[in-house]
């Protein structure tokens, strides 16, 4: 009779562990997407936001610049930079060309290449060149990446 007693509390604690989690659907969206806050460089007015996501297993890089109205300079150039943006090191990886305050650019990596890296740096140049500021490229944006 215990055995059967038994038999019968497992039966139902399978029937109630099935059905609580039937019904679940599968949550596997990976990590959520980075956001990093670029601030203006100096008096160069130009910030904004970007986002780091993964799409098909690659990391997608999204600028989105605000207030250009304001500034007097055009942002061209984009970068993946070693270090922070209070000491930078060489750009890894140079992103699309910003037009229009805007720039997408899908890296051949995955996310997990630019967040397993850190620190790293997104930062946006006036000519695109990635090279000194003497050289007529002045650093208008950065924005360090951190995770949550």
């Amino acid at each position: 009779m215990r055995k059967i007693l038994w038999l019968i509390i497992i039966v139902l604690i399978i029937f109630v562990l099935y059905r609580t989690f039937r019904d679940q659907p599968a949550t596997d969206d990976g990590p959520e997407p980075v956001a990093v806050a670029l601030t203006a460089v100096d008096d160069s007015q130009v910030s904004g936001q970007v986002t780091i996501d993964e799409v098909d297993g690659q990391a997608q890089v999204i600028i989105k610049l605000t207030d250009l109205a304001t500034s007097v300079v055009v942002p061209r150039g984009s970068y993946l930079q070693r270090g922070s943006c209070f000491a930078l090191g060489e750009p890894i990886y140079t992103l699309r060309p910003i037009e229009g305050g805007f720039s997408e650019t899908t890296l051949t990596i995955a996310r997990a290449g630019i967040t397993d890296n850190l620190p790293l740096a997104i930062t946006v140049y006036s000519n695109g060149t990635g090279e000194d500021s003497q050289l007529g490229n002045s650093l208008l944006a950065c924005g360090d990446i951190f995770l949550k």
